[in-house]
């Protein structure tokens, strides 16, 4: 009987074994079933986003640029841009601005709805041109990818009779004694020959020669200065009748300008307001006006320290005088130092140039001002009387 109670008691604890094995087998099976199906609930519940289009306005022009080819001057001609909306919103054209007066926009559709196309109306007058003529005209509309557009209009302004240049401009020194002579170029663009009358001058401070190149086709006006030249600016008109009915009369306008003897260029020379953490070099342009030759000496500074040298970059024309400033110079409050040169001249013997400092008081006038000495400043903004030098730093 014992062997067989323990033959029975090996086999129960087996069984009970198996049986311990498969229940935890079992109960991992409907945790994880539990788990799929609260994860498949959960998924079922998540609603989905659904990514819908927004409504945009798009504009797209047939051309950006039109030429109208030759065009007789004086002559307006007309050109209308087309565009469509490419867009799934109202696109609105805001403004239309032309870069000149002598292009002008006429009614264009504000708004154009998604699909459907637009027109801007354009002209030009050609008149007062002459030969290759470019001009732009922007357009601003409501648009997210782009707000504005740029369209050109050329054309190829035919003229009977060209006039190269219309305008000429004399600049002088004061009290200059030399004759100046400008050329005009006429060209008959006509296929009958044309005659020219000789020209009348409205200033006797201008004469005028005319000369044929080839006759019948082309001539040339020389215009020249005849000293003593008057000190105030001024013009004159030159004018020539013709054989052509198509231009009677061709008018070349003609300015006068009187200069300093000796001018300088710039005004005054400006300093950072920080202490310099290197060697700064600072420079000025002098140039002569005059028929005789100038010559400058004694470059000083009233700043200890700081060295100025001349250099002659046209003979008894045009100089360069720089200055040069060490390292760890730091302008001292109150202080109106100034740059100094002298001329061989005789009414201009001295040129003074104030020093500043960037960014000084408004109530610090006589940093800011030049000395009044007996020479102009230059006073070209825009367009120097002579290329620039640039400034040089040595450290």
């Amino acid at each position: 009987m014992k062997p067989m109670l323990v033959g029975f008691g090996t086999f129960g604890r087996t069984v009970r074994g198996l049986h311990f094995h498969w229940a935890r087998r079992f109960v991992k099976s409907v945790m994880l079933a539990s788990l799929a199906t609260v994860a498949a609930s959960s998924s079922a519940a998540v609603t989905t986003p659904t990514t819908t289009a927004t409504a945009v306005s798009r504009i797209a022009f047939e051309q950006t640029t039109h030429d109208f080819g030759v065009v007789k001057r004086g002559e307006t001609v007309k050109h209308s841009f087309v565009y469509t909306n490419t867009g799934t919103e109202t696109l609105e054209v805001l403004a239309v601005k032309p870069g000149c007066g002598c292009t002008s926009a006429g009614t264009w559709e504000r708004e154009v709805a998604p699909g459907k196309t637009g027109s801007i109306p354009l002209q030009f007058n050609s008149t007062g041109f002459s030969g290759n003529v470019t001009k732009s005209v922007t357009v601003t509309f409501k648009d997210t990818a782009q707000s504005n557009m740029v369209l050109f209009l050329k054309a190829k302004v035919w003229t009977p009779i060209e006039i190269t240049p219309a305008t000429v401009l004399f600049q002088y020194g004061e009290g200059s004694t030399n004759v100046e002579t400008r050329t005009v170029r006429i060209i008959n663009n006509l296929e009958t020959p044309l005659t020219l009358d000789p020209p009348q001058v409205s200033n006797p401070s201008f004469k005028a020669a005319l000369k044929t190149i080839t006759a019948g086709k082309e001539f040339s006006l020389e215009i020249s200065t005849a000293p003593p030249m008057p000190s105030s600016t001024f013009t004159a008109q030159i004018i020539l009748k013709t054989s052509s009915p198509e231009m009677p009369t061709l008018t070349i306008h003609s300015t006068g300008i009187q200069r300093a003897s000796v001018t300088y260029s710039p005004t005054r020379l400006l300093l950072p307001a920080n202490p310099l953490t290197s060697n700064l070099k600072l420079g000025m342009t002098i140039q002569s006006h005059d028929t005789s030759a100038l010559a400058l000496s004694d470059p000083s500074c009233t700043i200890p320290g700081v060295t100025v040298d001349i250099r002659e970059m046209q003979a008894g024309r045009l100089f360069y005088v720089s200055a040069a400033f060490p390292a760890g110079f730091t302008p001292k409050a109150g202080e109106t130092p100034e740059l100094t040169v002298r001329t061989s001249h005789p009414k201009f013997p001295m040129i003074k140039v104030p020093i500043a400092v960037m960014g000084a008081a408004a109530t610090t006038p006589a940093a800011l001002t030049p000395v009044k000495a007996s020479v102009g400043p230059v006073n070209t903004p825009t367009r120097p009387a002579f290329p620039p030098i640039p400034p040089q730093s040595t450290h």
